[in-house]
């Protein structure tokens, strides 16, 4: 059996199916790792959610026992649940759409 000469055409079909297979590719990795970020800011959010259902459980004295950063950081919980919230719906929509351009993080609220 004969191959088939490899025309122009022909070429230009197969460097488009590589082009194709080669982007898809790219993009279920990207797709992967906005997912994971997703994954970490959720994770980030539940912690800072528990953190801050847990500050009108704390006495004065509580504070003196903690450095002035961790109460910082527990007071702040409700704010930087809701920054973690975004990011993390931001980066379940980059997940689905990942040929869409994503935007820089926004500062956090401690910076």
């Amino acid at each position: 059996m004969r191959l088939p000469r490899m025309t122009t055409r022909l070429w230009m079909i197969v460097v488009a199916v590589v082009a194709l297979s080669i982007a898809a590719e790219q993009m279920r990795r990207k797709s992967a790792r906005y997912r994971e970020r997703a994954e970490r800011h959720a994770k980030i959010e539940e912690a800072c959610r528990k953190s801050a259902a847990l500050l009108p459980l704390m006495k004065p004295s509580d504070y003196e026992i903690m450095c002035g950063r961790m109460v910082q950081a527990t007071r702040l919980s409700p704010w930087l649940a809701a920054y973690h919230a975004e990011l993390r719906r931001k980066y379940e929509y980059a997940a689905r759409y990942p040929w869409l351009p994503v935007e820089p993080d926004p500062p956090g609220p401690m910076q």
